[in-house]
């Protein structure tokens, strides 16, 4: 047992000790989506990212649990942080619950490190991950965290990702790094295993819809079948 079940549980129930502006003095602010940060029972740090702040909100929280989701079936749990959809009354200017984005905040995070600091491992995943989920906003909305002896590569903020958004195009410094090289065999792996079990996918379907989720899917057969990483 991984544990994972229980954290996605100890996220969406957890009593909410304190609510805070984010950033705080002491983290960084990984995106435009207006955010706040939980203190949960036992002392766990989160960054939480309400619908009701932003247009279309419902989508892009969901969006970002999704990222989540999708690292957890490839097995890339290191790469994207633990996050679930919480019904939360907390917020101070509004009264009844709101669907809210509730992420894990990694310790020692770096925002935006300098990308010759990843293993070239963590930039093939990244480059992968983005091409799957069509990220329209990686130029940026990265950081590291210590590891041993070589920074690690986490992604963040997938609000804007995994549809068409209006005004907005793919972009991902990772996808540009790979762009048309081969994709390492035991990095396509994942992927023949993730398109293998549909029986996986039920979760993607309740937060991206069936139409979202087709086109996720079309994104890793072609990775699949061309065996070379190119922009969608």
């Amino acid at each position: 047992m991984d544990g994972l079940d229980e954290l996605e549980h100890y996220l969406r129930t957890a009593r909410i000790l304190d609510v805070g502006a984010f950033p705080d003095p002491d983290i960084p602010q990984p995106g435009a989506h207006p955010s706040f940060r939980f203190i949960l029972e036992g002392g766990v740090g989160a960054l939480a990212k309400p619908a009701h702040t932003i247009g279309e909100g419902d989508a892009v929280v969901r969006c970002e649990a999704a990222a989540w989701v999708l690292a957890r079936q490839l097995k890339w749990t290191d790469l994207v942080g633990t996050t679930v959809l919480r019904e939360t009354d907390v917020f101070p200017d509004v009264e009844e619950e709101v669907t809210t984005s509730l992420q894990i905040l990694w310790p020692g995070f770096e925002l935006d490190a300098d990308m010759g600091q990843f293993s070239d491992e963590d930039i093939w995943r990244a480059a992968i991950f983005d091409v799957l989920v069509l990220h329209t906003d990686r130029t940026h909305n990265w950081g590291a965290v210590p590891g041993h002896g070589q920074k690690r590569l986490k992604l963040i903020d997938h609000g804007y990702a995994f549809r068409e958004w209006p005004g907005r195009e793919f972009a991902s410094s990772f996808a540009d790094a790979k762009a048309g090289q081969e994709i390492p065999d035991d990095l396509a792996e994942p992927l023949d295993d993730f398109l293998g079990h549909v029986e996986t996918h039920d979760r993607l379907e309740d937060l991206l819809g069936e139409q979202v989720l087709e086109e996720l899917v079309a994104r890793g057969r072609t990775l699949v079948e061309d065996r070379t990483l190119n922009h969608p």
